[in-house]
């Protein structure tokens, strides 16, 4: 969909080639109110023509978005989903009934009613239980206008996910819990033994009591986060090297300060943040919440905003999460050692904990594309090598987009390739998804109110000319007459017989006398 503005842009540059000393475009449209702009057009012998049809006022129901609570769906769990309609109408509708198509099949979601001119958001819990790339279209009936209808939005469950602890020591009981359930592969790893070029693979790392780090794992892990990774950091108990506080300081954490060996619980729960939203039934009840015997305190403010997570009941900070590029960084104030901290023990904190860092990379991820608007692609999967060659298949289309790696993710090209809304999936050279996009129509032409001929008088007054109905009714004249100019040449001919008659008449009338 082109704005009044980009297609002016479009006819200047292509008039701008015209070997003329005046040019003229004309624009016939219903000229839609969000659809108006006035663009900076500097050649100033260009005329615009605006020539406004009569827009039939119609009633038009749409769906504008759809969007998860969390940044990612979860397995088998209960997924609050939102769904934002609009009417555009001067009249309010009732019982409009909100459906989706998941993998084939179709499921009722409820009846809506919305007042005249206005919109809605509406809930949707859904429960989930198949792991893959999936598109859900949510959809509804409206009639005449239906380009807006159904809504397209992609996501992906994944079955396993990948987490690599950095430690100095293997420890046995933190890898039995993360066995627990199948949900999570675990990998253990001493820090000169990790393959830098490998980190993309996992959705978290856990950088445990780590005394030294080196300047090239330091390098690793920046980059890994700036590209969407997750690193939890537990610090070492007692003392920390200048390369820990170097690490830190790169990353733009607090740097920490005197270790002290007092008795500490948790008291607090961040439960608005994405990390235990929904995790609790009763927020209120009773949770045996983890306690320390050891932590940091802060001497120095990080360099970059964060959000508490988990708080001690004393005030100060057990838990805070960090932006960095497309990643998240998790800095606990106290080392995981059992000794020391009580976490692994609460089930109830460590497990949803540890899922949902490992999902945080999805709190960038664009879940839904405009057509004809969105021309690049991102995908940022582990499974993607850099030098294979990728194509796209859905809806309208199979091609090969121009792609790029930048930072471990791909950068995918479609300019002018997708021209329908729908599901799109990306696929290696053995044909396996390995991602998938979601494309839906420009909303913008969802409100047909249009403006009247004196509101665009009004609006493009001294830019360009407003032809009116009873010109309208013989444009093809005025096109002709505006571009060629009156020709008046017949009318001298005709001028010059007369003249030249009534001369040689009155030559005999004296001739006569």
């Amino acid at each position: 969909v082109l704005s009044v503005e980009e297609v002016m842009l479009q006819q200047s540059l292509q008039l701008s080639k015209a070997d003329r000393r005046e040019k003229e475009a004309f624009l016939i449209s219903d000229f839609q109110s969000a659809m108006q702009s006035k663009p900076e057009i500097s050649d100033t012998t260009l005329v615009y023509s605006l020539v406004p049809l009569q827009a039939v006022q119609e009633s038009n129901l749409s769906i504008d978005s759809v969007w998860f609570d969390s940044p990612t769906p979860l397995l088998g769990q209960n997924n609050t989903c939102y769904v934002q309609l609009s009417n555009h109408s001067d009249e309010p509708v009732e019982n409009v009934r909100l459906a989706m198509e998941l993998e084939g099949e179709n499921k009722p979601l409820g009846v809506i009613s919305i007042a005249s001119n206005s919109n809605v958001v509406d809930t949707v819990n859904l429960s989930l239980t198949k792991t893959g790339f999936k598109t859900a279209n949510f959809y509804l009936s409206d009639y005449p206008v239906q380009f807006d209808d159904s809504f397209f939005v992609s996501y992906e469950i994944r079955e396993n996910l990948d987490i690599l602890a950095v430690e100095e020591q293997k420890d046995n009981y933190l890898a039995s819990v993360f066995g627990v359930g199948g949900v999570f592969n675990y990998k253990s790893l001493g820090a000169q033994e990790i393959d830098y070029s490998a980190l993309n693979e996992f959705e978290l790392i856990l950088l445990k009591e780590i005394d030294v780090v080196s300047t090239g794992l330091s390098e690793a892990l920046y980059r890994y986060v700036q590209n969407g990774g997750n690193i939890f950091i537990l610090p070492p108990a007692q003392t920390l090297s200048t390369s820990f506080q170097d690490f830190l300081a790169k990353l733009g954490l607090p740097e920490l300060g005197n270790w002290s060996e007092t008795q500490q619980e948790v008291g607090q729960i961040n439960t608005l943040n994405y990390l235990f939203k929904d995790v609790f039934e009763n927020e209120n009840e009773r949770l045996n919440l983890p306690n320390t015997t050891g932590q940091y305190a802060i001497t120095k403010l990080a360099a970059r905003s964060y959000e508490n997570i988990l708080k001690y009941r004393s005030g100060a900070n057990y838990l805070d999460q960090f932006s960095l590029g497309s990643g998240q960084v998790y800095l606990a104030y106290a080392p995981l050692d059992k000794k020391y901290n009580t976490l692994v023990f609460n089930a109830a904190i460590f497990v949803p904990l540890m899922y949902k860092m490992s999902y945080a990379s999805q709190l960038n991820k664009q879940r839904t594309y405009v057509v004809g608007r969105d021309f690049e692609l991102e995908s940022r999967q582990k499974s993607m090598g850099t030098e294979d060659i990728y194509s796209i298949q859905g809806t309208s289309a199979r091609f090969i987009p121009a792609q790029r790696n930048v930072q471990g993710k791909m950068i995918m090209d479609v300019y002018g390739q997708i021209k329908r809304a729908g599901s799109y999936q990306l696929l290696d050279t053995e044909e396996q998804i390995v991602d998938q996009f979601a494309f839906n129509y420009d909303r913008k032409e969802s409100d047909l109110n249009s403006m009247s001929l004196g509101d665009l008088k009004t609006f493009y007054k001294g830019y360009a000319r407003i032809v009116d109905n009873a010109q309208e009714a013989n444009l093809t004249n005025l096109v002709k007459t505006q571009s060629e100019g009156i020709r008046l040449w017949t009318l001298f001919l005709l001028l010059a017989l007369v003249f030249l008659l009534l001369e040689s008449l009155l030559l005999r009338l004296w001739k006569a006398e």
